[in-house]
């Protein structure tokens, strides 16, 4: 039982705060925990310049501390995400794909995977993309910045939903939905070796195809499909060189009804030049 020593009034936050998971089976009780979110409108937004806000929580006996949030800035433009299109329906709504979706802390590291939509025009360095996508940050939390970062996009694919796992050598895992007007939903990888440069991350790699469009009339426009927002990606608990992920795909002709599905992968099993993973 923890008491907290003051209590918190997380104000000027997203409402996506997000806590940083730490699998590290030596972690000391004193060490921090993190929580992070990022500044901006929670959805809608147009080239907002942003920054990552990380909170601290710090434990002494049974009583916690919480400190913050210090911004750190990213460099890189939040904007609301768009539809989605896919083949021969109506495009899935991707407003919904706008949030801190994973953090991950590893030796003093916290790894954030931030969804955002395209930027079309005055994009600076990072350039204009045709589609949704993510962008990936390694914190030193020592000096509270950004030692590395990544920006995720397809010239073809709309990739909503992403998600992230840490495995036990540091290298991750992320899994996503993509989609395009001639790809069903399906599933995609993306993977960050320990050892790899600055800002590199390899991918897509296809782990399931969709083989459907997702129609539903329900929801709040004609013009637009809503689906789940389940995404989840995690360290397996007794063998932490493996990563699981559970994501969405369209797979079913039966209106209102989509598919999920869990996949096993290593990191290091994967191969950039084949496209092939190690699935399990």
């Amino acid at each position: 039982m923890f008491t907290v020593a003051a209590a918190p009034n997380f104000h000027g936050r997203s409402y996506e705060m997000r806590p940083a998971i730490d699998p590290n089976p030596h972690k000391k009780p004193t060490d921090p925990a993190y929580l992070v979110s990022r500044s901006g409108p929670p959805q809608a937004a147009e080239n907002f310049l942003m920054d990552l806000n990380v909170d601290q929580i710090t434990c002494s006996g049974t009583t916690a501390s919480i400190s913050g949030p210090t911004s750190v800035p990213t460099g890189f433009l939040y904007n609301t995400p768009i539809d989605v299109p896919q083949p021969n329906a109506v495009p899935i709504r991707g407003n919904e794909s706008h949030r801190v979706f994973s953090v991950y802390e590893h030796s003093g590291h916290l790894y954030v995977i931030e969804a955002s939509g395209p930027c079309a025009k005055n994009c600076g360095g990072q350039g204009p993309d045709p589609n949704n996508m993510f962008y990936w940050f390694d914190t030193d939390t020592k000096t509270m910045k950004i030692s590395r970062k990544a920006k995720v996009a397809d010239p073809a694919l709309s990739l909503i939903f992403p998600t992230m796992a840490l495995d036990a050598h540091g290298n991750a895992g992320i899994g996503v939905t993509g989609a395009s007007v001639s790809q069903h939903a399906s599933i995609y990888l993306f993977t960050h070796l320990a050892g790899d440069t600055t800002g590199k991350l390899n991918g897509p790699f296809l782990a399931h195809a969709g083989t459907q469009s997702y129609t539903c009339a329900k929801g709040p426009s004609p013009k637009t499909v809503g689906w789940g927002t389940y995404s989840a990606t995690v360290q397996d608990g007794s063998d932490p060189t493996k990563i699981w992920t559970l994501q969405e795909y369209g797979g079913s002709s039966t209106s209102c009804e989509w598919k999920t599905r869990v996949v096993g992968f290593q990191v290091e099993g994967f191969s950039a030049k084949s496209k092939r993973a190690k699935l399990h």
